[in-house]
């Protein structure tokens, strides 16, 4: 069975991938190309063509087709939802193949960005619209942070007026998953404004924190672990501070083997340079509760104590609670 929840793991790696090369979602364009299964050249087009297209449209221009899921076409049905989804927002979509653009807006008191709708346009025909598809892509890289000259020129180019005048009511991308998945939570919501945390630690503990990662990696946190983000061959300080710079919050775990980390000291004093953000210590054993009162960016703060079986269970719990608290700090 196939579902437009996919535009959740378009989003995820989208907004990742920016972090992870030091960029700024916002500065993104964003394009969901729509048609039906009937629209026989898009769909057989784009089916074939969809890791040239992102190659060429480079870093900030992200097109998605989610009509496509892995290889197949997804059913009808979902396509006339997606079109109904729009008309209620105040984008009419007609039967014919669409283009829908936003932009990520960050929010201003919480964390993680809104998807704002700048755009909608009915493509012309596929033969003028494959000819007109490096212009249109070209017009997205050149006025990627200005939606409004963009908006213009493609209007020019379409030769279409945009349907997107008036945008009301809850972003239609926040629909999907639900509506379609029958589930109670929203994937695409937990994507764009999930907390993304940095977890400071030894190697000497290295069993010990990827047990509590799986812990908390399902509670609508992005946890960022070097064993999971790093890959051979990567500068690993600058991608350490790419992920640092990128963070909402960081979790520093303290032990005794942490006495001899010089990364603990240096990625909690770098994320503490960065600006004011959370900093939550960990603490595994005695040496680590020591550490605490030791570090200068820590100064200060309350440590959650995981240095026996019975605190484990309780800081765990009252981890969780404060990570998730995030999303609303």
């Amino acid at each position: 069975m196939f579902y437009v929840s996919n535009v959740e793991r378009w989003l995820d790696e989208v907004v990742s991938l920016c972090g992870e090369k030091g960029l700024n979602p916002e500065d993104s364009i964003f394009v969901l190309l729509i048609f039906s299964s009937l629209d026989f050249d898009f769909v057989s087009f784009f089916r074939n063509r969809k890791s040239q297209i992102s190659q060429y449209s480079g870093e900030n221009v992200h097109i998605f087709t989610p009509m496509i899921f892995d290889g197949d076409v997804v059913p009808d049905g979902e396509w006339r939802d997606i079109k109904e989804s729009f008309a209620r927002s105040g984008i009419p979509l007609s039967n014919r193949p669409s283009a829908i653009l936003f932009h990520l807006l960050k929010r201003y008191k919480t964390t993680g960005y809104d998807p704002c709708h700048f755009a909608g346009f009915e493509l012309p025909s596929f033969d003028r619209f494959e000819q007109t598809l490096r212009d249109f892509v070209d017009a997205c890289i050149r006025h990627q942070k200005n939606p409004q000259l963009l908006t213009r020129e493609l209007g020019e180019l379409f030769r279409a007026p945009n349907l997107a005048q008036r945008v009301w009511g809850k972003p239609p991308l926040s629909e999907w998953p639900r509506r379609l998945t029958g589930e109670l939570g929203d994937p695409i919501d937990d994507v764009l404004h999930a907390p993304s945390v940095f977890i400071s630690y030894s190697h000497g503990d290295k069993q010990l924190v990827i047990d509590l990662y799986n812990q908390l990696k399902n509670k609508k946190i992005k946890l960022w672990l070097d064993q999971f983000e790093v890959s051979h061959g990567d500068l690993f300080q600058q991608k350490i501070e790419q992920a640092l710079r990128s963070s909402d919050a960081i979790l520093t775990v303290l032990s005794r083997n942490a006495n001899s980390s010089n990364w603990i000291s240096f990625e909690g004093s770098y994320f503490y340079g960065q600006g004011e953000r959370p900093i939550i210590p960990v603490v595994l054993d005695d040496e680590g509760k020591a550490l605490a009162d030791k570090l200068p960016f820590l100064k200060g703060r309350a440590y959650i104590d995981l240095s026996n079986p019975k605190a484990r269970r309780e800081g765990v719990a009252k981890l969780s609670t404060t990570l998730s608290s995030l999303r609303n700090a």
